[in-house]
């Protein structure tokens, strides 16, 4: 329909207010929003790069109109509505590339307009363009990452996490105040203390369960694995792998993990007593993660072992194969939770560091 309006009439593209509605076949209709808006500019907010594409073809020139109200173009009114796929289309046209460092009234490229939602995947298009001005500022001197800070409701949060680590990876930016000071800014003590209540007790919920079910994992299984008692008369009452070595490691273990996941359960319940909950982020977390970790090794070494001793009597080679792949698991656990956070923070920003990584190496290698 769209390709039958722009061939009998290319000049509706260029027509703002109730006309450039009809452009956009089989869309949402927002009227209200619609009355200053060209055709493609509407198509851009509604994410229908199908209708862009056929306006562009026929009046490319057309995607350069800006909104009467804010003077913001098509890119960013695709940022604002969150369109992925319409914005990764303007980006790779090359044709719309002025579209990148365009400001609205208020100076905001639409770089500026993805880091105030925090948006890593837009922030991250954006980013790599090669025509994106990353130190560009708004009219009140602020650049990407000072917008981000200023997103209080967000604050502590890991979308707001990731936004700010992106950006900060690109722009240079330094002051005095530490980030997480500045980004509490103009947060009331009430909405501080609310916001220090509710996290503690959604962390302490889920790890208190996962404690708990590892403590009766622990119990059944120091009960379980004995198997029967012996029946001489010297050793009577005694079970029968009681003697083994391997199953005296599965009872030191079995212990080990038991207290472990008790203390942890003791941990959630302290971290939600009191009034200062701040102190549970620096206190009670740390210990937490700390005994959950030995926890999750020692389960992990009463299984083993646990196994080892009722298969080795019988079935020697496969005490031994999972006794081998029980250490390999317990190498890598140990390696991922010391470098947990490095890991993280690489995989989520791999699109950033990999190319770099790449044309590092191309230029010290270039053969």
């Amino acid at each position: 329909m769209v390709e039958i309006f722009m061939t009998h009439d290319p000049s509706l593209a260029y027509i703002n207010g109730g006309r450039s509605d009809v452009i956009v076949v089989g869309s949402q209709r927002e009227l209200d929003e619609s009355c200053n808006r060209s055709p493609f500019m509407l198509a851009a907010s509604l994410g229908r790069v199908d209708i862009a594409k056929e306006i562009a073809y026929h009046c490319p020139d057309s995607a350069f109109y800006r909104t009467a109200s804010d003077r913001s173009n098509a890119l960013h009114e695709a940022i604002k509505k969150e369109h992925l796929k319409m914005v990764d289309y303007l980006l790779r046209t090359p044709q719309f590339q002025r579209l990148i460092n365009q400001s609205d009234s208020r100076g905001k490229l639409p770089l500026h307009c993805a880091a105030s939602m925090c948006n890593t995947e837009l922030i991250r298009s954006l980013l790599h363009h090669k025509a994106q001005d990353c130190t560009a500022v708004t009219t009140d001197n602020e650049n990407a990452v000072d917008v981000v800070c200023t997103k209080n409701d967000l604050c502590r949060t890991r979308k707001w996490n990731d936004a700010y680590n992106l950006l900060s990876h690109e722009i240079n930016f330094a002051t005095s105040d530490p980030i997480e000071n500045r980004a509490k800014k103009g947060i009331s003590k009430e909405e501080q203390k609310e916001m220090f209540y509710f996290m503690p007790h959604k962390y302490t919920t889920n790890t208190s369960l996962v404690a708990m079910l590892i403590a009766a994992v622990t119990i059944v299984a120091a009960f379980m694995v004995p198997g029967e008692y012996s029946r001489d008369i010297s050793d009577r009452n005694l079970a029968l792998f009681a003697k083994k070595a391997s199953f005296v490691v599965f009872l030191i273990s079995d212990a080990v993990a038991m207290c472990s996941s008790l203390a942890v359960a003791f941990l959630c319940i302290l971290a939600t007593w009191g009034e200062d909950l701040e102190i549970y982020s620096v206190n009670y977390k740390a210990w937490m993660q700390r005994l959950m970790l030995l926890a999750y090794i020692m389960t992990t070494v009463a299984f083993v072992f646990g196994l080892y001793t009722v298969l080795s009597p019988k079935n020697l080679w496969l005490a031994l194969l999972i006794l081998a792949l029980s250490c390999i698991l317990l190498l890598i656990m140990s390696f991922v939770s010391g470098n947990f956070a490095v890991l993280e923070f690489f995989f989520r920003l791999r699109n950033v560091f990999l190319p770099r990584c790449r044309s590092k190496y191309n230029s010290l290698c270039p053969g």
